[in-house]
């Protein structure tokens, strides 16, 4: 359905190309690159957390943030990450 509200019809673009970002080949690339460059740190018999574990979710966090963003803000010069947050708590009903 289209939406004559210009907030609404940005907010389902946005979603909409985060979306297709996550089904994209360059994204599983990233992904697959981040995590063969990892896997040697990660033991399934072990049961505790190694302190190595917050910084590689860091590192994994701001790879994927700044590609989702770029990419945002080359389709949306215009994209507000606050805005769009603000809409997403305001919104979370909408999307789950």
């Amino acid at each position: 359905h289209q939406s004559t509200d210009p907030e609404t019809e940005e907010f389902d673009r946005t979603i909409g190309l985060i979306e297709e970002m996550i089904m994209d080949d360059e994204f599983r690339a990233i992904q697959q690159s981040f995590l063969t460059k990892y896997a040697h740190e990660f033991d399934p018999n072990l049961e505790e957390n190694k302190f190595i574990y917050t910084d590689i979710h860091r590192e994994y966090l701001t790879i994927i943030e700044d590609f989702i963003i770029n990419k945002i803000k080359r389709a949306q010069p215009n994209f507000d990450l606050d805005r769009f947050m603000k809409q997403l708590e305001s919104r979370q009903d909408e999307l789950e």
